[in-house]
């Protein structure tokens, strides 16, 4: 089991690590989470709890719901482990939902630099 899970990984690693869950890019707010229709992505809800989906399945993949137990932003995503890269764990994230900040405001050398 543990060389076919290391042997997936070389491959993934010499296609690109980027090429690891192609919808990794999608970010949405935190407020759309316990509405989010995860047919929009082509997921499945697996499990659920009374806070939403524990498992969802994408592409016969199964990813797991996880949330930072740190001071930054507060944030929920899925995520699933494919092997290890030296020592460091490889995760593929599918999707993220985290909290919105207002933009900051841009700095006068910024403002300059825009002036027509």
């Amino acid at each position: 089991q543990n060389l076919r899970i290391e042997r997936k990984l070389d491959l993934l690693l010499e296609q690109g690590v980027s090429q690891v869950g192609e919808v990794e890019s999608i970010v949405r707010p935190l407020a759309e989470f316990t509405t989010f229709d995860w047919a929009t992505i082509q997921a499945q809800v697996v499990e659920t709890d009374r806070y939403g989906p524990t498992i969802v399945c994408w592409q016969g993949k199964q990813y797991l719901r996880r949330s930072p137990n740190n001071n930054f932003r507060t944030a929920v995503w899925y995520s699933r482990y494919v092997g290890r890269r030296g020592e460091v764990r490889v995760y593929d994230r599918l999707i993220t939902f985290r909290e919105t900040v207002s933009p900051r405001a841009l700095t006068t050398k910024t403002k300059q630099y825009l002036s027509p």
